[in-house]
């Protein structure tokens, strides 16, 4: 038996409507975060960030200055997490207490 997977962009989704099948596929990878949240699941579609190339700032150091915070941390909603996710909640809030987001699912939780 063969599996039938499909990526689909969020303007994919977004132009197809609700209901669409899309030839009924048995995973679908997609970018969109209206689909599925970030590094989620939602029944047989996954999110899969679609990086086909990956550019740098002519100037990386005017690009740092602009930066608020050099690092933080994105976890997906407490009710998702696993004990790997409580160990490093736990190790962020000990050292980057301010720098703590939890995917909501929106763009502004990931520009941050």
């Amino acid at each position: 038996s063969k599996c039938r997977v499909a990526f689909l962009s969020h303007e994919d989704i977004v132009a197809s409507g609700p209901g669409e099948s899309f030839n009924s596929p048995d995973v679908i990878f997609t970018d969109s975060l209206q689909a599925v949240r970030f590094a989620g699941r939602r029944g047989s579609v996954h999110f899969l960030e679609n990086v086909s190339a990956l550019e740098f700032p002519s100037n990386l150091d005017a690009a740092m200055l602009q930066k608020t915070e050099l690092l933080s941390v994105l976890l997906p909603p407490p009710q998702e997490w696993d004990e790997l996710a409580q160990k490093i909640f736990e190790q962020a809030d000990a050292l980057l207490h301010e720098h703590i987001y939890i995917d909501d699912g929106s763009w502004d939780s990931h520009e941050k």
